[in-house]
């Protein structure tokens, strides 16, 4: 008991902190990516924002 109670109190509060932060990211990025889902990828916005750019900069005409 002693040693799992040594092991206990070196776990700081900036590790647990530090922990619920990365969770919380993860958290954050499942909802993101269930929005592409539900968006069907192609139709979230960020995609086709990114996709006109690309168009544009690909065009084929040179600008002088």
């Amino acid at each position: 008991a002693k040693v799992h109670r040594g092991a206990f109190d070196a776990v700081s509060t900036v590790c647990i902190a530090m922990c619920a932060t990365v969770l919380w990211a993860v958290f954050r990025t499942l909802d993101k990516m269930d929005e592409f889902v539900r968006h069907k990828f192609k139709d979230h916005p960020a995609i086709s924002a990114e996709y006109i750019k690309f168009l544009a900069v690909n065009s084929g005409h040179e600008i002088s």
